[in-house]
């Protein structure tokens, strides 16, 4: 009988901790996602090298497209092309004219 009593005061724990409760917080990133956009072209600026973090800038630059459509429109396409170059200098000159208009 005792094990019934603990199975029911576990379900009943159980449930308490389910309820509803608060809602989770939402975070909106507005102004964060263009200022690590900038951070991120100005280490590219530095290093020369493209990584994985174009896709964070990218993302950014989404972002941005909320509020200036117009700038994040060129600056997407200036990405597409800083993208697809290979040398260290030329990725640094273009990755700080980018990070310069931001």
């Amino acid at each position: 009988m005792s094990f019934l009593k603990f199975l029911a005061l576990l379900a009943a724990v159980a449930m308490v901790g389910c309820s509803g409760g608060r809602g989770g917080v939402s975070v909106e990133p507005s102004a964060a996602a263009p200022s690590q956009a900038k951070t991120l072209l100005e280490k590219m600026a530095e290093s020369g090298e493209v990584g994985s973090a174009v896709m964070v800038v990218r993302e950014g630059l989404e972002k941005l497209r909320e509020t200036d459509a117009a700038k994040a429109d060129a600056l997407l396409s200036d990405l597409d092309e800083l993208e697809s170059m290979s040398g260290a200098a030329a990725i640094k000159a273009k990755a700080k004219e980018m990070a310069d208009q931001l």
